[in-house]
């Protein structure tokens, strides 16, 4: 989740692509299967693609809600090119292949990318509980690069491809103002070497040495990129005409010049040098990756040569810096990251020299209210948040000092305070994945009850009190409500115990709410279970809009997507919490009746036939599951070798 955080921070230097007048076309679509991907998914899997930069999905379910979040979250809902390249997350070579497709302008439709679970278990880069492995990478590279290289990538005015040994593709894309040199390595071993490469801006060939390229992996290094050009430097209206990149032997992913600071982000597997072409010498210190660093400077050729640290992690992201100018003037954000949803927030900005604020702005999103009290050297913006907007969403707000851009801040909308419960119940799929219940349902062991924690966060950046209270149909909740007091984006754990003595078994709905210093609801399904007993019961577990059947007592837990049968989606043994099944599940050859007692669970076919292709159990770690059956009737008995603790 760190991750996703930093990474998404990039995005505020996308750059939009000025072929307004041509038909829309989007290097990279996700493949997003709605009718597979559980509905209260939808939304927050919408916004983590349109944070990390993908601005288009395919779909085949298109109902009208779905439809509504895929506007909300700022994403193209699009019908893949029939030339589309199809590329799984999960390919190791993932990334060559796309680039390849991207330098050919082939659009790629990413497959893989979300866990589904509807009801066969199907792995993706992003699991079910929103954590990314690294399969993730390739696609957020992707993202990246074509918006920011779109001008280059789409309408490039001419190309030059040289043949190099060991490599899969080497060619350079010339634009206005700017060109990349496209490298591919698809082999096993990395390659290093230099490259020829045309600048055009002087006319004539330079040198770019000491390039290494991955196993497996393709960069895309700027070459003669010209300050001047707002498409690749954003805010660079203090930049001369002459002043330019020459090259980089790290992928450039974004740059940006606000209040005299020059910064380039980098996609950057190894250690590597950029070489700025500038006028005058730089002013201030480098900075690499949040540290000073030493920078060369030649006054007769006025060149700087800037070290590229390697990235760390999967991303091999890094961002370095120079001072270029003293500024005459600096606008800046004082603090916040976060902007509440549906209430009116404070931006405070600050200015060097005070008197600049009165000829500043702060620029949010179109119809968004905003009004402005100053106090000088600050003024102090109240920014109202339509209730609308997707949770997680993230904008870019910006200063405008004399109609420039001096300074942008990129935050998350959040709601006011989000509610979980720890104890809610997860379907598993084997080993491979779980999907946690949303209602959350809670089984409860009656006639004891128990106790449930709901988890509360507060995600303004101010303190907050909050009354939490409860209620059930035939269940009591002690307390029936709690105060509490919750710090700037933090969070409090409130027990509630949960009596049953007058439920009877089975399903019973309630809700969480939450009032004080905002509204907030959170429905809530407990299932109440006979200590000696069994129940069975019907809920939408996958969140695809049907009711599975589920069978349940203390021992085990077992769901089927339909009450006859149909698909073996779950067998949980509950004393040492393992998933006997497979991810994928067991089709059972044909209706079948069910019954759960005990440890023994019962199917008897509803034809008379024998059933096919049931399993015959298995070892997981200390569980045993075995097998019997007789005509009709299959008998599956669950133990442990060894007591759980």
């Amino acid at each position: 989740m760190i991750q996703r955080v930093l990474l998404c921070a990039l995005l505020c230097i996308g750059f939009a692509n000025s072929r307004a007048s041509e038909p829309a076309f989007h290097a990279v679509v996700v493949d997003f299967p709605a009718d597979r991907i559980p509905q209260f998914l939808w939304a927050r899997e919408l916004v983590w693609l349109h944070n990390i930069g993908v601005d288009a999905i395919a779909s085949k379910e298109t109902p009208a809600q779905f439809r509504g979040l895929v506007t909300q979250a700022g994403l193209a809902l699009v019908e893949p090119e029939a030339q589309a390249l199809r590329v799984s997350a999960l390919d190791p070579n993932a990334l060559t292949k796309s680039r390849m497709a991207m330098h050919a302008r082939k659009q790629v439709l990413w497959i893989d990318v979300e866990s589904e679970a509807s009801p066969i278990f199907r792995k993706g880069a992003v699991s079910l509980s929103g954590d990314e492995s690294k399969d993730t990478q390739p696609l957020r590279r992707e993202a990246l690069v074509s918006t920011y290289w779109a001008a280059v990538l789409d309408s490039a005015e001419r190309s030059e491809t040289r043949r190099v040994t060991g490599l899969e593709l080497v060619e350079q894309r010339f634009a206005k103002h700017a060109s990349a040199l496209g490298i591919v390595n698809a082999s096993r071993l990395p390659w290093h070497g230099s490259f020829a490469a045309a600048l055009p801006s002087f006319g004539r060939e330079i040198q770019i040495p000491n390039v290494t390229v991955p196993a497996h992996d393709a960069l895309l290094l700027p070459v003669d990129v010209s300050f001047s050009d707002q498409r690749f430097c954003r805010s660079c209206t203090g930049m001369s005409n002459t002043e330019r990149l020459l090259y980089a032997t790290s992928e450039l992913t974004g740059l940006e010049y606000e209040n005299g600071i020059l910064a380039f982000e980098f996609y950057a597997p190894v250690a590597g040098m950029a070489v700025l072409q500038l006028e005058r010498q730089p002013e201030g210190p480098m900075l690499a990756g949040g540290r000073p660093a030493e920078f060369d400077w030649d006054p007769d050729s006025k060149r700087a040569r800037l070290p590229i640290p390697a990235g760390k992690g999967d991303s091999h992201e890094m961002r370095i810096a120079i001072a270029i100018s003293d500024p005459e003037h600096v606008a800046s954000f004082a603090e916040g990251h976060v902007l509440i949803l549906g209430e009116t927030n404070k931006v405070t900005t600050d200015y060097t020299p005070p008197e600049i604020a009165a000829r500043s702005r702060l620029i949010v999103p179109d119809q968004w209210p905003l009004t402005s009290e100053t106090k000088l050297p600050q003024v102090i913006y109240n920014v109202t948040v339509p209730a609308d907007r997707l949770h997680g969403d993230k904008v870019d707000l910006r200063i405008e000092t004399d109609g420039l851009s001096v300074s942008h801040r990129r935050v998350q909308l959040l709601r006011p305070v989000s509610v979980h419960v720890a104890e809610a119940t997860a379907v598993h799929f084997g080993t491979a994945g779980e999907l946690l219940s949303d209602p959350p349902l809670v089984p409860v062991e009656t006639p004891n009850g128990r106790t449930i924690t709901v988890q509360v966060k507060n995600n303004a950046p101010e303190i907050r009190t909050f009354t939490i209270s409860a209620s059930g149909e035939g269940v009591e909740f002690s307390p029936e409500k709690s105060v509490v007091t919750i710090g700037a984006s933090s969070e409090r754990e409130i027990s509630l115990r949960v009596f049953t003595s007058n439920a009877a078994p089975g399903m019973h709905l309630g809700d969480l709410r939450i009032s004080g210093a905002t509204t907030y609801e959170k429905p809530l399904r407990l299932v109440t279970i006979p200590r000696t007993d069994t129940v069975s019961y019907q809920a939408d577990l996958l969140g695809n809009g049907a009711m599975q059947q589920v069978w349940e007592n203390t021992h085990l837990r077992s769901v089927f997507s339909r009450e006859d049968g149909g698909r073996w989606i779950e067998l949980y043994w509950k004393p040492s919490g393992k998933s006997l099944l497979p991810p994928e599940g067991i089709a059972i050859g044909g209706p079948v009746r069910i019954g759960l007692t005990g440890s023994e669970l019962t199917f008897t076919s509803l034809n008379g036939s024998p059933l096919t292709g049931m399993p015959r159990g298995g070892h997981i770690g200390s569980v045993d599951w075995t097998a019997e059956s007789t005509g009709p009737v299959t008998r599956y008995r669950v133990r442990e070798t060894i007591s759980p603790r």
